[in-house]
């Protein structure tokens, strides 16, 4: 019996031991070194990271924070990555619900409809940019120019519509996970209730809003919350459209963040300290925010 449990223990921290390594050097660790370098310059003549001390200790943030007053690139990542989250987080999650009941109710097409939502999941993302940039870029101009003898530009390389038809293209691939979600919610409600709500005489919006809304409460809960750090991380698609050669009009804060980091590169890390105190303030900001918004939803939202 000792060997047993033994070799039980060492069976259970075996199939531990990869992830807590894997989560404390890449969550931990990572996270930790962004702190410190928030705190060092990396010199242009390559010598290497040195502290920052006295005076100096904060001038990342004071940068930083000087930027934000004054660079109009940060003004468009901050109007953008409002947008962002707007349409595809608050805008399309009543759709994903009602588009989710109706296909638990298994109402006429419901299977079509299950399908075509999730494919753009399926297929790769890149392969969905290319649909997408082809048809945008390359087939509207044409129609248009057949139909209706009006010559635009291609829509994604026309400043005043680009950011609209990355919009439209996240929230058009951006139901597949949603629903997945919320229909897996929806099949575990009793079917009792549902009963015998309509031996109640309750229609279908009596249903949604008194049993489904409050079963499938908890998974709402969770894609509001997981959208507000997605406000400060979602490059919105931009780098599989563009690379780093997107129009500063529609910087995202996720995309303006990663270009700090990409276009360090060939030995010059110049950039990595100001990207980490960006990263500090802005998870400083989203932090309480987060945490903020989901004491608030479950303290009111409908309780099952």
């Amino acid at each position: 019996m000792k060997k047993r449990r033994i070799g039980a223990k060492l069976f259970y921290w075996g199939m531990l031991i990869i992830p807590i390594i894997q989560f404390c050097v890449f969550y931990i660790g990572v996270n930790f070194n962004s702190v410190l370098l928030s705190f060092k310059e990396y010199p242009l003549d390559g010598s290497g990271y040195r502290w920052l001390s006295g005076a100096e200790l904060f001038s990342n943030y004071a940068k930083f924070f000087g930027d934000v007053g004054r660079d109009i690139v940060l003004k468009y990542c901050f109007e953008n990555s409002f947008l962002v989250w707007l349409f595809t987080v608050i805008l399309i999650t009543p759709v994903s619900i009602l588009f989710s009941y109706y296909i638990y109710k298994k109402r006429p097409m419901s299977g079509f409809f299950k399908v075509m939502l999730f494919l753009p999941t399926i297929i790769p993302g890149i392969v969905m940019v290319l649909i997408y940039l082809f048809f945008v870029d390359g087939g509207i101009p044409i129609l248009l120019d057949k139909w209706f003898d009006v010559r635009v530009l291609g829509l994604l390389y026309n400043p005043d519509s680009a950011m609209w038809m990355i919009i439209l293209f996240l929230m058009l691939t951006g139901f597949g996970t949603g629903m997945l979600l919320y229909t897996g919610a929806m099949s575990r409600i009793d079917v009792s209730l549902i009963e015998s709500s309509q031996l109640d005489g309750a229609n279908a919006w009596n249903e949604i809003w008194h049993i489904v809304l409050p079963s499938i409460y908890p998974t709402f809960t969770m894609q509001m919350v997981f959208g507000i750090a997605a406000f400060f991380t979602s490059q919105a698609a931009l780098y599989s459209f563009y690379g780093v050669g997107a129009s500063p009009q529609i910087y995202t804060i996720g995309y303006w963040m990663f270009l700090k980091v990409a276009n360090s590169g060939e030995g010059n890390y110049s950039e990595y300290p100001y990207a980490s105190a960006a990263g500090v303030v802005f998870t400083l900001i989203a932090a309480p925010v987060t945490l903020t918004i989901k004491y608030l939803l479950e303290k009111f939202g409908p309780k099952e």
